[in-house]
């Protein structure tokens, strides 16, 4: 249940004008009349500091004018019923449940408020600064409410004298939750440069030189592009660094030709891994942040072999058995297979290492059944992550490259919970706050949770850490269409946040 009410009409722009009321104009377009001018600049301040409030929870941006009468809100005083009685109002009229301009809010003369300290109070302890946030809050829309601690309830009190969760909640459900500030870190890689979908041009950020920090790696139409991290959070200008894995090469979906990125030969740079029509294709990468030439390295793992979709046999790429080297990871029909690196690029054969998390198990789709593999208890090697039906199951990796039977470990972020598609509501695995173990960050409608790892291979309670890269903060409704990732691009062995919007790669160090 709601903890706010709604008056029923909002504003349809978001930087709303704010006038003192100088003059009262025709009292048949202007919803109330003023008695007074109200000119203490001292109560004038009050006032004002009550807009920055609401602007500071809001997306609404207030701007004090001259006044006429076309201003948004106007302020003054009336004579409405004399002393601890009725303290303001607020009039408007409306029109299809949007406001109109000339919204009035008149305080009543018949109060005397005292300047005490920094607030001015009447003798039951109510200030001036408490009725104005309320009477702002109704000509932004909210109603009183009476379930909880609010500046909104009907009574005012001498208690409540700032913004409550409730109202800042209701403030939210009208005009939505601010955006954190995100920052353009290149004007490549985006929609608007060409890189229409993930599906046909997938992106991944992983570190390629081995600095320390992640680059972008794009595979595009000719081959593969790079841009190398710099050490403030953006990227170097995208240069070209294979002819291949790309559409002219034949790559011609992410979805039917996945590619990877990871060190597979233990020299601390990310390298190529693509699976191909007849297997497993290797690009080693090199010091300068370009590739090598691609080697075929597995009969496995291709569409040749079964493996024709990502999204129903989902592959990936990380380090099971804690020797320096990535390995491949597939999810098939019967479950979970393993095929562990060798050592100069190549891979041993697959074998099928737990009956779980395939195809057969009901992990029949990558959308909806997501899958990764992470270290998540920090002993070096990577674990299974699933997001099933109900919630978070863990197969922590043994030391021989196999994994231990799944367990559940939390109930949420599944489909029970409502994430019930990976491409809409984003989860992913990630070290966010440099304790060695990989996180759950999932991308919500309005905001971004990160469940820590505990260190015994579950996870600690989500809690709200950002809000951007969401289909409600920003419009990143799809990750095919806008692909998010997080990973560590300013070398500070804590994740962020990266995403592909329309102009380009944003970038935030949200967890720095």
């Amino acid at each position: 249940m709601a903890n706010y009410n709604l008056n029923g009409a909002i504003w349809d722009h978001l930087t709303l004008t704010y006038s003192f009321a100088t003059a009262n104009y025709d009292s048949s377009t202007q919803p109330a009349q003023f008695s007074n001018i109200l000119s203490n600049d001292f109560l004038k301040n009050e006032i004002r500091e009550a807009f920055a409030s609401w602007d500071a929870v809001s997306f609404i941006n207030f701007v004090e004018v001259a006044d006429s009468a076309n201003v948004d809100i106007r302020i003054g005083y009336a004579n409405i019923d004399g002393p601890y009685n009725t303290l303001a109002q607020t009039t408007y009229f409306s029109s299809n449940g949007f406001f109109k301009s000339d919204v009035v809010i008149r305080f009543d003369l018949g109060e005397s408020y005292s300047i005490s300290g920094q607030d001015a109070v009447l003798g039951n302890g109510v200030t001036f600064y408490s009725v104005a946030l309320h009477e702002i809050g109704h000509a932004l829309g909210l109603g009183h409410y009476e379930g909880g601690p609010a500046i909104m309830h009907a009574s005012a009190s001498s208690a409540i004298k700032t913004l409550q969760t409730s109202d800042i909640d209701g403030i939210h459900a009208l005009y939505g939750t601010p955006q954190d500030p995100i920052n353009l870190a290149i004007d490549n890689f985006g929609v608007a440069s060409g890189w229409s979908s993930f599906d046909r041009y997938p992106r991944d950020v992983v570190d390629v030189n081995g600095d320390g920090r992640a680059d972008i790696i794009g595979f595009g139409q000719g081959g593969v592009w790079v841009s190398l991290a710099n050490t403030n959070g953006s990227f170097a200008p995208a240069k070209f660094a294979l002819s291949n894995f790309g559409q002219d090469q034949g790559w011609s979906s992410y979805d039917r030709f996945e590619r990877s990125m990871a060190d597979v030969n233990g020299d601390g740079r990310a390298d190529v891994v693509g699976f191909g029509q007849a297997g497993t294709w290797v690009a080693l990468a090199g010091a300068n942040g370009t590739f090598g030439d691609a080697k075929f390295t597995l009969g496995n793992f291709g569409q040749d072999q079964g493996w024709s979709s990502a999204n129903r046999y989902f592959r990936d790429v990380a380090d099971v058995n804690g020797d320096g080297r990535a390995d491949v990871i597939g999810f098939g029909q019967a479950g979970t297979y393993v095929s562990l690196a060798t050592g100069n690029g190549a891979f041993a054969a697959a074998t099928l290492s737990v009956t779980n998390f395939g195809a057969a198990q009901g992990w029949s789709n990558q959308d909806q059944f997501p899958r990764f593999v992470a270290d998540i208890n920090g002993d070096g090697r990577a674990d299974i992550v699933g997001f099933g039906q109900s919630g978070v199951w863990v197969a922590l990796a043994k030391a021989g490259g196999g994994f231990n039977a799944a367990t559940m470990v939390m109930n949420g972020f599944g489909q029970d919970q409502g994430w019930n598609s990976n491409d809409h509501y984003l989860r992913t695995i990630a070290d966010v706050n440099g304790d060695g173990r990989a996180d759950i960050i999932a991308f919500g409608e309005n905001d971004v949770y990160v469940a820590l790892a505990n260190g015994s291979g579950g996870f600690n309670a989500p809690a709200v850490e950002f809000h951007n890269f969401t289909p409600g903060m920003g419009g990143w409704t799809s990750n095919n269409a806008f692909p998010r990732f997080v990973a560590d691009i300013n070398g500070d062995h804590r994740a962020d946040l990266i995403g592909f919007g329309q102009a380009g790669a944003y970038d935030s160090l949200v967890f720095a």
